[in-house]
């Protein structure tokens, strides 16, 4: 047995906690100023790190099964795949 989460946003794994002071959707909110810059920046050389992070940060919580969210960029998302597999 373990935990489900159903809502994983794996790119934004790297700055958790940030910006929760702030609208989500304002010009100056969470999205403008953290999530849409940082996710832009992912790659395939920077995915990697961040995707196993979360990986291992679920797992060690206890986290068997989560639905998650990589990024909308493809060299991005095939280092999720390469991470989980």
């Amino acid at each position: 047995p373990g935990f489900i989460d159903c809502h994983v946003h794996a790119s934004q794994w790297a700055y958790m906690g940030t910006g929760i002071d702030r609208p989500l959707m304002a010009d100056d909110g969470f999205l403008a100023k953290y999530a849409f810059p940082a996710e832009s920046a992912l790659n395939a050389q920077t995915a990697g790190e961040v995707y196993r992070a979360a990986i291992d940060d679920m797992l060690r919580n206890g986290t068997t099964t989560a639905l998650v969210w990589g990024s909308a960029r493809l060299d991005a998302s095939e280092e999720y795949v390469k991470a989980v597999v």
